[in-house]
Parts: C-alpha cells; sequence; structure tokens
C-alpha cells in the first residue's frame, strides 16, 4: 500500500509540474486585454522586452534554476502593476514565491539598465525647444524645460535614520548645465535661478497671473505622477507598503519610471485610474530666497 502510495504521488506530483510548465507557456497567448490588466503592455512589448533583457535574464537563468526570462518578466511585472503578495504572482506564473523573490533584483536591474533610453533631461537645445512651447502653450509661462514635485512612496521602515541622496540634474543645472531655461516647483522647494517657484503674497495684477500660469504649467507633473501610481500600483496606496529597505524601493521606482515612459512611447492606455496623491507633511525649513532667483523671477512676472 505504501508503495502504491508513493507512485500516486510522483504522478501527481509529475502532473502538476506538467500543469504549471503548460501554464507558464499560456501566459502571453492570453488576451490583450488580460496582459494589460496583470502586467501593463500587450504581447508584443513583452516579447521585444523579453528579447532585450533576455541576454542579462538568460546569464542569471543558469544560476536560478531555469526560470525562463518570460516567466521572471512576468512575475516582476505582475508584481510591480499590482503591488499584490509575490505568493500570487507566483501563483499566476507557476513558480514559488521564493523563486519571485530570488529573480526580482536580477530583472529590476535589467529593466533599469534601459534607464537612459528611456530616462532623459532635455540638457540639449533643440530637445528645450519644443518642451518650451508646449509649456508655453499650457499658461504662457516662458522658458520651462521641466517642473518638479514631491510625491510620497510608503516603504519599510529604514534600520537607520536617515536615507541620503543627490539629485544629479539638480546639481547641473546648479553648475550651469542649462543657459536659459528652468524648471518649476511649488512652495516646498527653495527659488533659485533655474528653480522657479511660486509667490507666497501676490500683490499685483502681474504676479498674481504668474502664479496662475505657474500653477496651471506646475499641474503637468503632478497629473504625471497620478499616472504612474495608476499603472504601477506597487507605487500607491493601493498596493500597500513596499516591504523593501530604501536601496531596494528605489530600484522598484526607478523600473516603474523606465517602464511607465516605455509605456507612454508605445501609446498604451492606462488600466487604473491616476492616483491623486494624499496630503503632504510638513516641509523642512528652506533657506533664504537666492538673489539670483529672486532677479529671474522678477524678470518673468513682467512678461504677464
Amino acid at each position: 500500500m505504501a508503495y502504491l502510495a508513493l507512485l500516486e504521488d510522483l504522478a501527481n506530483n509529475a502532473l502538476r509540474r506538467e500543469r504549471v510548465f503548460q501554464d507558464r507557456a499560456d501566459l502571453l497567448g492570453e488576451s490583450t486585454e488580460w496582459l494589460l490588466s496583470r502586467y501593463r503592455f500587450p504581447k508584443n512589448v513583452l516579447l521585444d522586452l523579453c528579447r532585450n533583457l533576455g541576454p542579462v535574464l538568460e546569464r542569471e537563468t543558469n544560476r536560478t534554476k531555469a526560470i525562463p526570462v518570460h516567466i521572471q518578466l512576468l512575475s516582476t511585472l505582475g508584481f510591480l502593476a499590482t503591488g499584490t503578495f509575490q505568493r500570487e504572482v507566483g501563483d499566476i506564473c507557476g513558480i514559488s514565491q521564493p523563486s519571485v523573490s530570488r529573480i526580482m533584483p536580477a530583472v529590476l536591474d535589467a529593466i533599469i539598465s534601459l534607464a537612459p533610453t528611456y530616462i532623459q533631461f532635455p540638457y540639449r537645445n533643440p530637445q528645450q525647444a519644443a518642451i518650451k512651447r508646449d509649456f508655453h502653450v499650457i499658461a504662457r509661462f516662458p522658458n520651462i524645460i521641466g517642473a518638479i514635485d514631491c510625491t510620497h512612496i510608503a516603504i519599510k521602515a529604514p534600520s537607520t535614520n536617515e536615507f541620503n541622496y543627490n539629485s544629479s540634474v539638480g546639481v547641473r543645472l546648479q553648475e550651469g548645465a542649462v543657459e536659459d531655461g528652468w524648471l518649476i516647483g511649488d512652495q516646498g522647494y527653495p527659488l533659485k535661478p533655474w528653480l522657479m517657484t511660486p509667490l507666497t503674497n501676490p500683490r499685483t495684477e502681474q504676479e498674481q497671473a504668474y502664479n496662475r500660469a505657474h500653477a496651471r504649467s506646475r499641474s503637468t507633473v503632478e497629473r504625471a505622477i497620478g499616472l504612474l501610481k495608476g499603472r504601477w500600483l506597487c507605487l500607491s496606496s493601493t498596493g500597500g507598503t513596499l516591504q523593501y529597505q530604501p536601496e531596494k524601493a528605489c530600484k522598484i521606482i526607478m523600473a516603474c519610471s523606465v517602464l511607465h515612459n516605455l509605456a507612454i512611447r508605445q501609446g498604451i492606455p492606462l488600466q487604473e485610474p491616476p492616483r491623486p496623491d494624499g496630503p503632504m507633511p510638513d516641509t523642512v525649513p528652506l533657506p533664504p530666497p537666492n538673489a539670483a532667483g529672486i532677479q529671474t523671477r522678477q524678470r518673468i512676472i513682467q512678461t504677464f
């Protein structure tokens, strides 16, 4: 009897493995609607990603029990898109939760390697000219080359009290990388020659017009953040808290940003509505206004 039970168990295990491999093969054969709802991309884009990331992930596969590239990619995308538990993502892809956890760092790094293609700051004049025109159409605010804003993403509390970082874009702008143009940001940012903020107490009609144009132009970045969180729910409150240390959480955010820009370039529709941010906590005290920044802002005000 024990021998027969053992044979039955072996047969059942073989059937389960066969079903898992069959399920793996069938995922990319699902409908476009199904793929978009779970992975945010249609089949053709998913296959392109597999081809682009394959050389890296196939090498990783040799060390991780031969999980196919498309399963590595889909399991990671499934987590980023929904923020659901790794076990549930793994069940859909036919792999275990430990396998999802093991392969995700390599997939995130592979996606981030595409950042130079999909995340670019417009340092060159031809790029800036088109952006300036588009922003000017919104509210007649001159010379804007970008908008900056803050958003909060819930992560696991770090083991240290502080996680420091430096913005390479801010450093380069401070060093004069852009001769004629500026970013716009809200009152949570310091006024700089390259970063225009609204007036705290606008008095004249021109100052009020400046603030209105500033707010309308700044709304573009607020909407952009809402779209990012609406596409990749792991970043929104819907997906709960990212149960990772800051370094890995930053990789998840960067990977989502790369994939979001890829989706925009491909014209892929958003499956979820934009996610509005909740109220921001009190900001840290800002340094005194920058004299050159005040002069630049005053020149802009005179154009309204």
